[in-house]
């Protein structure tokens, strides 16, 4: 038999944010309805796009990240090397 998955060891969000940030965001969202939280976690997603400071870097990339990346970036075509 496999050994159990591992439980979830992310730390709590509570590291993440601070306690002043998170009163902020209570004080913004209090009285939204469903339909437009529903909207508004919709969006989350979206916005590295529409913040280039929530961008992140992809890292060291691999030979295969790489030329895919080269492939999308110009129509498919194989990079040379």
């Amino acid at each position: 038999m496999g050994a159990d998955p591992k439980p979830n060891t992310a730390p709590p969000p509570s590291t993440y944010l601070s306690p002043e940030l998170c009163k902020e965001v209570v004080r913004d969202l209090k009285g939204i309805d469903e339909v437009e939280l529903g909207w508004l976690v919709a969006e989350l997603p979206y916005l590295p796009e529409m913040d280039p400071a929530l961008q992140t870097g992809l890292g060291t990339l691999t030979p295969d990240m790489d030329r895919a990346i080269y492939g999308l970036q110009n129509g498919g075509e194989r990079s040379k090397g």
